[in-house]
């Protein structure tokens, strides 16, 4: 083969690989494109809480209400809270979409229990509320279940997380879960957080997912 034909061929060679690169990359960016807008359209019009006092946010469906657990609070008040918040669920009032405390559980909150707690660092935290849920052994819930601890990102931050059905038990204390919830913890500001959402619940997820912290 002559060296003009050869190089003819390199070059041919060279554009349709240019072109499928070129094809690639505007398909893939199409594609990102489309996630982010499909993620921005399950949001639109969602209302957002903003708490300055501990710095984040959240967006919410415009149906639900964020309260302290189920109490209204007036004003600007509720922007300011280390009160336990709470997302209604409209469609099971009993349920809340999305509930984050802070520093522990909020039971514990006065027990010789939460210094404790909030003494250690975000994985001995996070691990020490998972081994008392495992261990405890309440009659009324004899086929309770947990799943393993894990890591995982919330809200672009280390957190751990694990799921569990039936009751919430620390030291004897918690309460019922009509339904299966996973529960993450994640530290910001030097404090720490721990969410509760019900699983398999769309619009918990999506709150989660717009989660962010201010400062």
């Amino acid at each position: 083969m002559h060296q003009k034909g050869f190089i003819k061929i390199i070059v041919v060679i060279l554009i349709i690989l240019l072109a499928a690169a070129g094809y690639l990359y505007l398909k893939n960016s199409e594609v990102i494109t489309n996630i982010f807008q499909k993620k921005s359209d399950e949001t639109a019009g969602w209302k957002t809480y903003r708490n300055e006092k501990y710095g984040y946010s959240f967006m919410y469906p415009p149906e639900s209400v964020v309260d302290i657990n189920g109490i209204p609070i007036p004003g600007g008040a509720l922007s300011q809270t280390d009160l336990p918040i709470y997302v209604s669920n409209p469609e099971e009032p009993g349920v809340a979409l999305f509930n984050l405390e802070f520093d522990g559980p909020s039971f514990l909150s006065g027990s010789r229990f939460h210094s404790e707690y909030t003494k250690l660092s975000l994985e001995g935290f996070a691990k020490k509320i998972w081994q008392a849920n495992k261990d405890s052994k309440n009659p009324n819930f004899p086929n309770k279940k947990i799943s393993d601890i894990t890591r995982t990102k919330v809200a672009g931050k280390n957190a751990y997380q694990f799921t569990l059905d039936s009751v919430f038990d620390i030291e004897g204390n918690g309460y019922i879960l009509d339904i299966p919830h996973k529960y993450l913890f994640i530290e910001n500001a030097g404090h720490k957080f721990m969410i509760s959402i019900p699983l398999d619940e769309f619009d918990s997820e999506k709150i989660l997912n717009t989660l962010r912290f201010i400062k």
